[in-house]
């Protein structure tokens, strides 16, 4: 994108929720005068699609205890993203303009080593889903799900949880029992 900044800090840009009647129930901001509820969960996004973006950025901090601080859109400006906020969770994408997601999974651990990863892909692939679940992200969300399911995932992963869908799952296995993926998951 021609003129477009790499990254937009949220912590510093003021952001306007989604009118609550066109929202699903669980989506919805907290009503005024209502406090207490989970603790907050920050997020840092690295996603190049900026309309992808945009929507994660909308949706997640539409509910109350997720924050969104920065979205980058290549790897070098999600290093600097993560480096300066080091979130609880970081949504990476897998096919970003100056590298893949997966392969900076390990970096991005040793830099911020508390922050869970979930890699958020298109391309649901057997070698990927592997590649990233190798390098230490906690786990796996294939574009085109519900917006429920990646805020059920964020939660999950806060909590140290391991994130893989049924379907994710089936697919590792396949892999590894094919071995495709045999030395790369540890059978702990």
């Amino acid at each position: 994108m021609n003129g477009s900044n790499d990254t937009v800090d949220l912590a510093t840009t003021p952001t306007a929720g989604p009118d609550d009647s066109t929202v699903a129930p669980e989506l919805r901001l907290p009503q005024p005068g209502v406090s207490g509820g989970p603790s907050e969960i920050t997020i840092v996004v690295i996603e190049d699609h900026q309309l992808v973006a945009d929507g994660f950025r909308i949706v997640l901090n539409a509910i109350p205890e997720l924050t969104v601080l920065q979205v980058a859109n290549s790897c070098a400006a999600g290093f600097v993203a993560v480096a300066k906020h080091r979130p609880d969770v970081l949504l990476l994408d897998h096919w970003l303009p100056d590298g893949l997601g997966a392969e900076q999974i390990p970096a991005l651990l040793e830099l911020s080593g508390s922050t869970k990863i979930l890699l958020v892909t298109a391309d649901d692939s057997d070698a990927v889903l592997v590649d990233a679940i190798s390098a230490g992200a906690v786990g796996v969300i294939v574009k085109g799900k519900r917006a429920s399911a990646l805020i059920a995932a964020i939660r999950a992963a806060a909590k140290g949880n391991a994130v893989v869908t049924p379907d994710v799952l089936d697919q590792i296995r396949r892999a590894n029992s094919a071995g495709n993926g045999r030395d790369r998951i540890s059978h702990e």
